[in-house]
């Protein structure tokens, strides 16, 4: 299942990095799509820069 996630409420956030089970990655965007299968767990640690960008009403997946 894939499923958008949004750096703040209204993407006013941008992830800046991102440490899981697979290792560190570096990303730059206010929203990225995360893939799990039906049961997983995964533990995901973002790293973020705090009011980086305009709030945006849109939705995550309409700003692709």
């Amino acid at each position: 299942m894939a499923a958008p996630v949004q750096a703040g409420g209204y993407a006013e956030y941008q992830f800046t990095g991102l440490d899981g089970p697979e290792g560190s990655m570096d990303l730059d965007s206010s929203a990225i799509t995360v893939r799990l299968n039906p049961g997983a767990v995964q533990r995901l640690t973002f790293e973020m820069e705090r009011y980086a960008n305009q709030p945006d009403l849109g939705f995550p997946w309409s700003r692709r």
